[in-house]
């Protein structure tokens, strides 16, 4: 005769076994995944900020990291009131794009 409770008992440790060796290599994977993203990145983001404001003067209204493309995208509103968009690279801190933005027109 067979034991039911034995057999689902050994079938439910297998499988519990089975899924954290899963977790545990997709852990793995996104911790390599991580390292090889950050390797690139040299500039912190504040180190962005001061670079952007040493091409175009004002006052940083926002900051944001691309990873796809490893750049800081700052945005910052002149003294003149126009709005700037400056590229930092991640991995140099160099300027690689600048965008002036018209807030508004006078007549």
């Amino acid at each position: 005769m067979i034991k039911w409770a034995k057999v689902l008992s050994t079938s439910a440790l297998g499988t519990a076994i089975a899924f954290s060796s899963i977790t545990t290599s997709h852990a793995a994977e996104m911790k390599t995944a991580k390292a090889e993203t950050t390797e690139h990145v040299s500039i912190s983001q504040a180190q962005a900020k001061g670079i952007a404001l040493q091409d175009c003067k004002g006052t940083v209204t926002s900051t944001e990291f691309k990873q796809e493309s490893s750049v800081y995208v700052i945005t910052i509103v002149t003294n003149n009131l126009e709005q700037r968009i400056v590229e930092v690279s991640a991995s140099t801190g160099k300027v690689v794009k600048k965008q002036e933005v018209k807030l508004w027109t006078q007549n």
